[in-house]
């Protein structure tokens, strides 16, 4: 979609170079120009000026109902209140797009939703946003199967490490995002915290998982996936336990 807009957008065509402003190669640039081709946007070239969209091209009007709008307004504000800065700003862009195109009486009802919709008061008021961890370039990475080499902040001593990973996961855990997978260093699967990683690269190379990933397990750190325990509370204590 940037990359589309970018295109609409400018007044003359565009080099390789020039779109290749979202951390990715040239390669990746490529392969967007392909995926494009295949949903028919009518991108043209010239070997003088570089690539630009067919005049008169425009991206198809976005058409929501009220219950839909309310929807998209709780994931981002669920999103807007995380504590990664690029997540934040991200969704406040997704935002705003969204409003440029909404007509007046459904313009008001989103703007009503986001100054009254606190997903997490925690987060929201509680926490300074932090950079660090590009989680669109490891959730690309994850849905490519292609390896990430990155640099790691240690937690306990602050000591910077060269990592290489096979990324299987992205996780939320209450106030930071985590990437889960294979670590080609500890030859096992490990845990890293996306504000902690700087220098990510996706690499060519391509990794399939050594067996079926279970999610749970990946998440609680087992074999295998958990099992449903009864657990039974006193009338008293119920609320308590619950919450």
């Amino acid at each position: 979609m940037k990359l589309i807009l970018m295109l609409q957008e400018s007044k003359r065509k565009l080099t390789v170079d020039e779109l290749a402003t979202f951390g990715v190669s040239r390669r990746t640039i490529f392969r967007d120009f392909n995926v494009l081709s295949e949903i028919n946007v009518p991108v043209v070239w010239d070997q003088y000026s570089g690539y630009g969209v067919m005049d008169g091209y425009k991206i198809p009007p976005l058409m929501f109902t009220s219950k839909e709008l309310a929807t998209i307004m709780v994931g981002l504000n669920f999103v807007k209140s995380q504590v990664d800065k690029m997540l934040v700003d991200d969704a406040k862009g997704v935002e705003v797009k969204i409003k440029n195109v909404l007509p007046d009486e459904l313009k008001e009802f989103m703007n009503s939703l986001d100054n009254r919709t606190v997903v997490d008061p925690f987060l929201h008021f509680g926490h300074e946003k932090k950079e660090g961890g590009n989680w669109y370039m490891v959730s690309s990475a994850i849905s490519q199967k292609r390896s990430l080499a990155f640099t790691y902040k240690s937690k306990s001593d602050e000591t910077v490490t060269d990592r290489k990973l096979d990324p299987y996961l992205l996780v939320f855990y209450r106030d930071h995002w985590n990437v889960i997978g294979f670590s080609h260093k500890r030859q096992a699967i490990r845990n890293f915290v996306l504000d902690r990683m700087d220098e990510i690269k996706i690499l060519d190379q391509k990794f399939d998982p050594k067996e079926e990933i279970n999610i749970e397990a990946l998440i609680f750190g087992s074999n295998e996936g958990g099992k449903l325990v009864e657990v039974l509370v006193d009338k008293s204590a119920d609320r308590r336990v619950q919450g």
